[in-house]
């Protein structure tokens, strides 16, 4: 099986709906994992925000998409 494809930042803020600045922020914090290099793999970084996504809401209620973005 080939190794999953690692794609810039810019590609994955642009697929979330976030600012590369946003996406750097929620890789610090662990939420979306970077892979080497300075490059994300697509699934893991989907699948953690939407985790992230799903924890703001179960924590807060329901959250709007602006307050995910914060």
């Amino acid at each position: 099986m080939a190794a999953p494809a690692k794609h810039p930042l810019g590609t994955i803020s642009k697929l979330l709906d976030l600012s590369e600045r946003r996406l750097q922020q929620l890789s610090r914090e662990g939420i979306i994992t970077k892979a080497e290099g300075g490059r994300y793999e697509l699934v893991p970084a989907v699948q953690g925000h939407i985790r992230y996504l799903r924890d703001c809401s179960l924590e807060n209620g329901v959250v709007s998409i602006d307050v995910a973005r914060q």
